[in-house]
Formats: structure tokens, sequence, C-alpha cells
């Protein structure tokens, strides 16, 4: 016992027999235990990501995320002094339908390779309507940069700020599209059908084009530089002007004979991986000869799938993670307390003992638990 209780002290006792210097805080034993440390955390991170978003993600989790893009939507409502929206049940089984068909159906549009759309998904979940809207998104890095992607088109940022709208409904799902493990978000709005519309004024309006008027198509040299994106559509005969809007790039659209409209722009190779692979469909801004506006999302099937990063796949099972995963992380965080509460103990001692410790063994302890705290908040 006395042997024990001598090591016990030398490793966290500064004194005369240890040269003042506990052997827990050698700065070579500190770099070993903080790198077994960080080689604990990446082969968890790792561990998370080689299997699919939808082996961690259970429905509890799914519908938490949903729950968290409505706050969200009314956070941004309220800061504009807008009424809140009221979560409607039927209109979250329509946008789970919405997304088991485009996952089933293996589509990223508002319109359905079937034709199903908006109107088809709410009468088979039994929600009567005034008027409704439709906001989609792929990828998913958290509820956060959804609502954020969906603020940035023109089309969905309508829909989030609608002052007719009173209920909301939400629903998101993983599953593979395109061969590529990524999520789908769904956000259905609507004004119960006995509440007339014309109680709220609306400044801007959402159309449906139909089915084949849109034409987006990316053309230049294959070793690179600059390329051209080209957008033609089929518009009502009153348009006076209008602009189309593919991942925040604007494209003035102008008249090539009758109901034609088309624009280009350049642009670059980073913005062209950005365009083939959006979070959020196109959209157009319309404007009538009277100059009413409407808006339009602009349905592209030759899209290649947003992968979940692998930070927010983490971030997301982190935040509340399976039964399974929760052991996985509850291991290594262990694992990570016991090397913060030694290292500090250690540290703490100098102060009871009122030693000064040499600076090169303060800075490598001090370093140590900030390396440590570090890795137990990510």
């Amino acid at each position: 016992m006395a042997k024990f209780h001598h090591h016990l002290k030398n490793y966290f006792v500064p004194h005369e027999g240890n040269d003042h210097l506990p052997h827990a805080l050698k700065p070579k034993r500190l770099l070993f235990h903080v790198s077994g440390a960080v080689a604990a955390k990446i082969v968890v991170v790792v561990f998370v990501c080689l299997f699919p978003l939808r082996a961690w993600m259970s429905p509890d989790l799914a519908a938490q995320e949903s729950k968290k893009i409505i706050a969200l939507t009314n956070d941004l409502r309220a800061g504009l002094k807008l009424p809140p929206l009221s979560e409607n049940l039927k209109l979250d089984q329509a946008a789970a339908d919405k997304v088991s068909d485009m996952l089933l159906n293996q589509y990223f549009a508002h319109v359905s390779p079937a034709g199903l759309n908006l109107e088809t998904f709410l009468k088979k979940a039994g929600y009567a309507y005034a008027m409704a809207g439709e906001n989609l998104a792929m990828g998913y890095d958290g509820a956060p940069a959804v609502v954020a992607a969906w603020e940035k088109s023109p089309t969905h940022y309508a829909n989030l700020t609608d002052p007719n709208f009173r209920d909301i409904g939400v629903a998101m799902d993983p599953g593979r599209f395109k061969n590529v493990d990524t999520a789908f978000a769904a956000q259905y709005f609507g004004r119960p059908a006995q509440i007339p519309v014309a109680a709220v004024p609306m400044a801007v309006k959402n159309i449906q084009l139909p089915a084949g008027a849109t034409t987006l198509a990316v053309k230049g040299p294959a070793n690179g530089g600059d390329k051209v994106l080209r957008v033609a559509l089929a518009l009502p005969e009153n348009t006076a002007s209008a602009a189309a809007v593919v991942d925040n790039i604007k494209i003035d659209l102008a008249p090539q004979g009758q109901n034609n409209w088309q624009g280009s722009a350049l642009i670059s190779q980073a913005e062209e991986n950005d365009i083939s692979s959006p979070a959020v469909p196109a959209s157009v801004k319309i404007t009538d000869a009277g100059g009413a506006v409407s808006l339009a999302a602009l349905d592209w099937s030759e899209i290649t799938p947003v992968k979940t990063s692998a930070y927010g796949q983490y971030a997301l099972l982190k935040s509340a993670p399976s039964s399974g995963m929760r052991a996985v992380l509850n291991f290594s965080d262990i694992y990570f307390w016991i090397l913060l509460v030694l290292i500090s103990a250690a540290m703490l001692n100098f102060i009871i003992l009122k030693k000064q410790p040499h600076r090169r063994v303060l800075l490598a302890g001090a370093g140590s638990i900030l390396v440590i705290l570090a890795l137990l908040v990510i």
C-alpha cells in the first residue's frame, strides 16, 4: 500500500522526489494521452460517417429536427411581425408523403414524374385549404442550414413570410437518391378553406409552371474554365419581364418568340458544382403587364444529389443519438473525462501546495485541458 501511495504521489504531487514535476504533467506523457484522445475522437467520427444516415436517424430524431424547422420558421416570422404558424398534423402527413414519394420515385422536384403535385398530397392527407405552399430541401446539415437555404430562395422565402398562411407541417427523411446517401425535407404551408384569403392581401403569389416548361443547361469546355448556364422557359402570355434565380445566381430573361423566354450567365467551376447539386429547387420571378409579381419553382431533373456532410451527420447524431450510437459516444466521453480529471488534479496540486510550476509544464497542462474540453464539446 505504501508503495502504491508513493507512486500516486509521484504521479500527481509536485515534490523534491520528482523534481517538482508530477509524472502526469510530463509534456511527452501529456502529448501521448492527448494524441490518443484525438485519435479516439477521429475513430468515433469515422465510425459514424461510415454508416448511412438512415442507420442512425430514427423517426423520433427526424420528428425532432422537423419541429426545430417549424420553430426557426416562426422565429423568422416573429422578426417580421408576422403571425406564427400552428403545426398541423395533416400537413405533417402531406409533407411526409411527399418526402417518401421523392425517395421512392427518385426525383427532387415540386411535381413528380407521375404528375403528383402539392394539391395531390394535400388532398390525400385530407387538408382542405384556401391556399397552400411547399418548400423542399435536399441534403441536411441541421435545421438552421435548411431554413437559411430557403431564406435565400425567392419562392421559398415568399412561403416562409406569407402573412396568409396559418398552418405548417414539416417532414424529413434520410435515404438514397441516385445512389448517394442524402436527406430530403418538405415544408408545407396552408390556410384552411374556411378562412377567406382576401383577409390578408398578398404582395407576391406562387404559381406552378406546366410540366416540361423548364430547360436548364450548362454549356462549355469539358476541361474546366468558365461555362454558360442557359435557362429557357415557357411563361404566361401576359409576362412583361422575368428573372430566374439558380443557386443565388440571377439571370434576366428576354422573350424569344411566343411565350418563350431565355437567358444565360457565365459561371465558374465552383458555381457549376453548386448548381448541379442544389439544396433547394431553382425559381423564377415573373412580372405581368399589370405589374403583378408571381414566383414559380423551376424543376430540373438533371441534378446530382447533395450528400449530407460528414460534420453535419456527426453533429446531428451527437445532438440526439440512437441507443447504439449513444453507447459509442458515452465510451469516448468517459475516456475524455478521466483524462480531464487526472490532468486537472495534478495541476490543482500546484495551487494547493502553493508551488509555481515551470512555464513549460503550465502551458502543456493548460493546453491539454483545453484540447480535451474541445473534444467533449465537438
